[in-house]
């Protein structure tokens, strides 16, 4: 999702998958960022939509900005790029 800060990003993310859905992800969130340690075994299992919020914090993104495991979104504008919705709606 791409836009400027304080638009509402991630407020159209939470309405899409709830917090407290295993499908979510925030960045600035110490229990997410744990889960995020193993990336590809966290978000491969996972099924539907799946939202990492302040995307641009991530590490092992950062540059490319995307997440290569299908059906996903992530919510930011970083000084290196914009995020991009990676769902299929």
């Amino acid at each position: 999702m791409l836009g400027p800060r304080q638009c509402g990003k991630t407020t159209l993310a939470r309405l899409l998958v709830r917090p407290q859905s295993l499908n979510y992800f925030d960045r600035e969130d110490p229990q997410s960022l744990a889960r995020l340690e193993e990336p590809a075994t966290t978000l491969r299992p996972l099924k539907g939509l799946v939202v990492i919020d302040e995307v641009q914090r991530c590490h092992y993104c950062r540059t490319e900005h995307e997440v290569q495991l299908g059906s996903g979104m992530d919510t930011g504008v970083s000084g290196r790029g914009s995020g991009r919705d990676h769902s299929k709606l």
